[in-house]
């Protein structure tokens, strides 16, 4: 899995999420501090709940360290003494390359579960997952200029100021909505426009040139129109000639992960993950959760933040 463990984290964590019952509370990445405000400890996942008439608090660690080997004695040990100092009820070990003969001793001698992530391939995945990639279809907007029609009523001092601004060049300029006061930019605009129009990526080839475009495109609702914010004063926008290209891009997103979660007691889960792709500048990845007891599958999409 993934080096810094979260893909790990994030198996685990949803897995105990949907399993448990109501009540229960799954945490993630606890900071622990002293009394001096000194952090201690940080726990990978935290469960806790009631069992009848007792609290119950369970911690699971997790180790995605595949090119060192074997999970070594010394980590489970490192364990026992957090589970003691933080007075856990449970304490569960998972681990994505195994646990050594000395660490399963130690574990076993302490009453610690103990549970691993293998990779499958994905023949092993053939009665549920049909899906070896996934496509991703976008459609781009480049604005290459911009021409403001303004109201004939409109001040030379306020025709004056707007000229200032678009000599700056379209990343300076705002356009304000007169209808919710939400101000946006010339590409964002641009958007707003091509969408309203509508079908104008019907006839553009995956991957394939972009298409010009020359859209002249009226603002006359009083109540709902453009104004750019000047020194001057509000000006109002009548009209907007957008100059761009439109593009239709296909991607392959790939599988990239398709692994067991298992116990003593056998398989809990199996686990799918496609590359990350991107969303508006976020970076989003799906994820595909196969849970043994139930037999229900799970898709979760993730926003893993701006790229």
């Amino acid at each position: 899995m993934n080096s810094n463990g979260k893909m790990l984290e994030n198996l685990v964590s949803f897995v105990e999420q949907t399993s448990l019952p109501a009540g229960f509370t799954v945490s993630t990445n606890t900071k622990v501090f002293d009394n001096d405000g000194n952090q201690t400890a940080e726990l990978d996942i935290e469960i806790r709940g009631t069992v009848g008439t007792t609290q119950f608090s369970w911690l699971i660690e997790c180790r995605d360290r595949q090119s060192q080997g074997t999970a070594p004695v010394s980590w489970i040990e490192q364990l026992i003494t957090r589970r003691t100092r933080l007075n856990f009820n449970k304490l569960t070990a998972v681990s994505t390359s195994g646990f050594s003969p000395p660490a399963k001793a130690l574990a076993t001698a302490n009453g610690i579960e103990l549970r691993e992530v293998s990779r499958l391939d994905t023949s092993a995945f053939s009665d549920w997952l049909q899906l070896t990639f996934m496509t991703q279809e976008e459609s781009q907007h480049e604005l290459l200029g911009l021409y403001l029609g303004l109201a004939e009523s409109e001040s030379e001092a306020k025709t004056q100021a707007l000229a200032e601004i678009v000599a700056r060049g379209v990343p300076d300029l705002r356009l304000k909505k007169t209808s919710n006061g939400e101000v946006v930019d010339g590409g964002s605009a641009f958007v707003g426009a091509v969408s309203q129009i509508g079908g104008m990526f019907d006839d553009l080839e995956p991957n394939g040139p972009p298409k010009p475009v020359n859209l002249r495109v009226s603002y006359p609702n009083d109540h709902d129109h453009f104004v750019v914010e000047t020194t001057s004063g509000d000006v109002r926008i009548v009209e907007i000639v957008y100059q761009g290209n439109l593009r239709k891009v296909e991607r392959t997103i790939p599988l990239t992960t398709t692994a067991a979660y298992s116990g003593d007691a056998g398989e809990i889960s199996q686990f799918a993950a496609f590359d990350d792709f991107e969303v508006m500048g976020n970076a989003v990845a799906v994820e595909l959760h196969k849970l043994a007891a139930t037999g229900e599958t799970h898709v979760v999409l993730r926003n893993r933040g701006k790229t």
